[in-house]
């Protein structure tokens, strides 16, 4: 595939998972809320959907579950997402 007809829209999406697995690495071992990733990953008062940050974090544990890394991130029912 040819780098010039890469949608944008798959630039967009391959940063956010980016910015999710840096935070997460930053802050491993400590639960962070839905509140604080979001806040991180769009740093503005522009209303983002709350069901936004789930499917990346979706697209992202199936990336790294496609190179072999299982079970990374984990999910804290109404705590957030953390790295152990």
């Amino acid at each position: 595939m040819r780098v010039d007809i890469i949608p944008l829209s798959f630039y967009m999406i391959l940063n956010l998972n980016i910015k999710i697995f840096y935070f997460l690495l930053l802050h491993r071992g400590k639960i962070k809320s839905r509140e604080e990733l979001m806040a991180y990953l769009w740093d503005s008062d522009m209303f983002v959907d709350d069901n936004t940050l789930t499917v990346n974090i979706n697209r992202l544990r199936k990336k790294l579950e496609d190179i072999g890394l299982n079970d990374v991130i984990h999910t804290r029912r109404g705590q957030g997402y953390i790295i152990l």
